[in-house]
């Protein structure tokens, strides 16, 4: 690993259309260049504060390996957290990493964006100059927004330039999205019946692909009647036709740019902080540049058709997990049921340690130390090949980079997280493809919402645990009450090795436990009990079953084989008195806890009756007590 050049990128949402590009551009000239990229991404975009899941989603820069780092290229504007990216920055500055900002200035960065203000000037004057358009209305994004204000400044300066008078009726503004678009349209088209301009030029491309629909709706022919232009460059514009005529981000460059960069900052060359890249335009059908044919509407409804059964089998393969999950039993089953839906085939399922055990099932996991020291692999395969699982040091991060350094396609890495609770991560190096890389992002929600509730399950499943062994005990000794003592001996009779052992029943019973409520208080009569309950315990030495049956009566159970009933009992005797002689020599209390006890056993067999031989043992257990009555001046019995 040491001797590939690794360059980080940092990011969020990985799968949306501009994210996607910026780093398949990027990629395809590092790697002619001799560099691999990893990603960090977070599939939350982190742009609400104090969200619970996208606190833990953001846990996947703490993963990121600086050490084994030649460059970072973080994108802060899609980040939105101040603190993470300064983090990222402080500790690249340790390590000596040199650090490239994306579209944002940072203290001791070179930064690289894009500029838009010409590239839309030159896209009004085409619709202008070149196609002759004279009335031409304007759809804006928001009315106080930067992006969309330039290009409202860049359109005026258009028409004044080719000295069209300017009428601020022709400006509207769409917010960049459909329904207010919509309504806009509502307004000149029906509202104030206006006639049909000879161009409407749009800030953005999801109200192009809008205007374009309303108009043909209303029997408009574009480009013929009207031209229409948007901004952005996303695919959706080759879906509808005709195709829309925009401006796009030139990731290639930029990818070019910054690769290049990267290789002289670590050749020691000084660069500048700042360096710009244009858009591109596209000429396409919406202006007329193209011509809108019957081959190209078969593509843009085929392409359309293919997006949809892509998203509708990601949505079956999603329900399909959810109702598997349930069932699993193991978590380790959990990898294989969703490589056999979404079938990725390079994949590592990385979990922390500890995080589905009690007492606390993880919860330390968050904030500042989201990940355990060593990570489990619980599952982890590349190019189809499966390997088993392991248990490495997190700051190793993956068990087999040498398998995914094979491979040209950028390594993905994402947080396993269900709100702020991590549970790990995962890594990814999908086939380059826009599809595949929204397939990740599902099955990362899916992820999350499975181990999520596979968590809530080991919790809910140990506090039924734990209230069942709170319904078996008594609360003063800690011993079984009567029920989990029934419980627990009626399992061991019925278990097929007890054929053949005796069941010895012994009964226990504190003395004078009112001599001692009434002379020195119920407190110090329920020290009485309790050490009565742990003379028991400790005398128990064959697995005994010892049980508190309510106030000061006391009954011990235990299947012996191969030895005398009586012999046993005598041993066991012992051991209690010599617990409460020792205990009353020690305690300095003003009384001395004193019981009586007795047994009785009998041969396991189908009839067995455990009722009647407590009945029995108690018998033996008073007979004691009114012996020991009669020797009230000899207590040492």
């Amino acid at each position: 690993m040491q001797q590939t050049k690794l360059i980080g990128v940092c990011l969020s949402t990985i799968h949306e259309e501009d994210r996607y590009n910026f780093v398949i551009e990027f990629n395809k000239h590092a790697v002619r260049n001799g560099y691999k990229l990893i990603v960090f991404n977070s599939c939350a975009d982190l742009y609400e504060e104090n969200n619970a899941t996208n606190k833990g989603s953001s846990a996947v820069f703490k993963l990121i390996p600086y050490e084994s780092l030649s460059a970072l290229v973080i994108l802060p504007n899609i980040m939105y957290d101040d603190g993470i990216v300064d983090d990222v920055v402080k500790n690249c500055r340790e390590y000596g990493i040199p650090i490239i900002s994306i579209d944002k200035k940072i203290d001791g960065c070179t930064m690289v964006s894009f500029t838009d203000s010409d590239v839309f000037e030159k896209l009004c004057r085409h619709v202008v100059e070149y196609h002759g358009a004279k009335n031409i209305f304007f759809v804006a994004g928001f009315k106080d927004n930067v992006y969309s204000m330039e290009r409202v400044k860049a359109f005026k300066k258009v028409l004044t330039d080719n000295e069209i008078s300017f009428n601020e009726d022709n400006i509207g503004y769409g917010c960049f999205w459909e329904t207010p678009t919509i309504e806009l349209l509502d307004k000149w088209f029906v509202t104030e019946k206006r006639k049909i301009p000879d161009a409407i030029i749009c800030a953005n491309d999801f109200m192009a692909i809008t205007v374009s629909g309303y108009l043909q709706e209303m029997g408009v022919n574009i480009p013929e009647d009207c031209i229409v232009t948007g901004f952005d460059g996303i695919r959706q514009i080759e879906y509808l036709p005709p195709a829309i005529t925009t401006c796009k981000h030139d990731f290639d460059k930029m990818g070019q740019l910054i690769t290049e960069l990267i290789t002289r900052m670590l050749n020691g060359e000084i660069v500048n902080n700042e360096y710009k890249v244009d858009f591109s335009i596209v000429y396409s059908q919406s202006c007329g540049c193209e011509k809108i044919d019957q081959h190209s509407s078969r593509h843009c409804i085929q392409a359309l058709i293919k997006s949809l059964r892509y998203s509708d089998e990601r949505q079956k393969m999603i329900c399909s997990t959810h109702a598997s999950v349930p069932k699993i039993a193991d978590i380790n089953f959990l990898p294989r049921i969703l490589m056999n839906r979404f079938k990725f085939d390079t994949c590592v399922f990385a979990l922390n340690e500890g995080i589905f055990d009690p007492p606390d099932f993880g919860s330390r996991y968050k904030d500042d130390t989201p990940f355990s020291d060593n990570i489990n692999i619980i599952y982890h395969r590349y190019d189809k090949i499966e390997y088993e699982q392991c248990n490495i040091p997190l700051k190793k991060l993956l068990p087999r980079y040498d398998l995914l350094l094979n491979s040209d396609r950028p390594i993905v890495v994402c947080c396993s997280n269900f709100t702020e609770q991590v549970m790990g991560y995962c890594v990814f190096q999908p086939t380059i493809n826009i599809d595949e890389y929204e397939k990740m992002q599902n099955i990362m929600s899916t992820i999350g919402a499975a181990l999520g509730s596979f968590h809530s399950r080991m919790q809910i499943k140990s506090i039924n645990h734990e209230l069942q062994k709170l319904s078996q005990r008594d609360f003063m000794t800690g011993l079984f009450n009567r029920r989990g003592f029934f419980e627990k001996l009626e399992r061991r009779i019925s278990d097929d090795n007890s054929i053949g052992s005796s069941l010895i029943i012994i009964s226990a019973d504190l003395d004078e436990l009112k001599y001692i409520n009434d002379n020195f208080g119920h407190a110090e009569g329920d020290n009485a009990i309790i050490t009565v309950g742990r003379a028991l315990f400790a005398s128990s030495l064959q697995n005994e079953i010892c049980a508190r049956f309510g106030g000061d009566e006391f009954c011990t159970a235990v299947l012996i084989r191969n030895c005398p009933e009586e012999d046993f009992y005598e041993e066991f005797k012992r051991r209690f008195f010599e617990y409460l002689c020792d205990y009353n020599a020690k305690s300095n209390k003003p009384y001395s806890v004193r019981a009586s006890i007795g047994y009785f056993s009998a041969p396991v067999n189908g009839d067995i009756d455990i009722d009647e031989i407590i009945r029995l043992a108690d018998k033996k257990m008073y007979a004691f007590k009114q012996a020991r009555k009669r020797k009230k001046n000899n207590p040492q019995i």
